[in-house]
C-alpha cells in the first residue's frame, strides 16, 4: 500500500502520472524528456528501464520512469 504514495512523497512518477502532476501532454513531456536527455539528467536502470529528472517551467522538478514512449503511445490511442 505505499507504492501509491512513492510519488507524493519522493517526487517520483511513471510517465502518465508524470504529465497529470506536470500538467503536460505527450508532446509536452516529450519535450521535458528530450531536455533532460540533453542534460544528461538520464540514468540506465537497466534493460528498457530509464529515469530521469524532468523539468516543467512553473514546476518543482520531479523525477520520471520511461517517458520516451509517452509521445508514441498516445499515437496508438488516439481515437
Amino acid at each position: 500500500k505505499v507504492w501509491p504514495h512513492v510519488g507524493t512523497c519522493f517526487g517520483l512518477f511513471n510517465a502518465m502520472d508524470g504529465c497529470k502532476h506536470l500538467g503536460i501532454d505527450a508532446d509536452g513531456m516529450d519535450a521535458a524528456w528530450g531536455e533532460a536527455s540533453k542534460a544528461n539528467k538520464l540514468v540506465k536502470l537497466g534493460g528498457g528501464l530509464y529515469c530521469g529528472l524532468v523539468k516543467v517551467e512553473g514546476k518543482e522538478p520531479v523525477y520520471m520512469l520511461n517517458c520516451f514512449s509517452v509521445s508514441m503511445r498516445s499515437k496508438f490511442t488516439q481515437p
